[in-house]
C-alpha cells in the first residue's frame, strides 16, 4: 500500500488514516470519499470492512452518500410489570 506519514494514504506499521476525501466547496458530487473501516467503526458489525477493499486498491468511492442502503431504527424497550 504507498503512502507515508505525511500523505493522503497514510500508512506504517503503528499508524494509518481512519479515511481519507478530496472535495472542493460547491463541487460535492464530484468529491472522493474512502473509509477503509466501515462507518460503524464496530468490528463485530457485518459491514465492519465494507470499504477495505477499495482502501487497499486506491478505488474512489463517491464524497456523496446516494441513496440508503439500510436504515437503522432504535424503539424504546416496552416495560411490563
Amino acid at each position: 500500500m504507498p503512502g507515508s506519514g505525511g500523505t493522503p494514504r497514510v500508512d506504517s506499521p503503528q499508524h494509518g488514516a481512519s479515511e481519507r476525501f478530496s472535495v472542493s466547496p460547491g463541487h460535492e458530487a464530484d468529491g472522493l470519499f474512502q473509509m477503509p473501516g466501515g462507518q460503524s467503526g464496530y468490528p463485530w458489525s457485518p459491514y465492519y470492512l465494507a470499504g477495505h477493499k477499495d482502501w487497499l486498491m486506491g478505488n474512489p468511492r463517491p464524497f456523496l452518500p446516494g441513496t440508503p442502503k439500510w436504515q437503522l431504527e432504535f424503539r424504546p424497550r416496552v416495560r411490563t410489570h
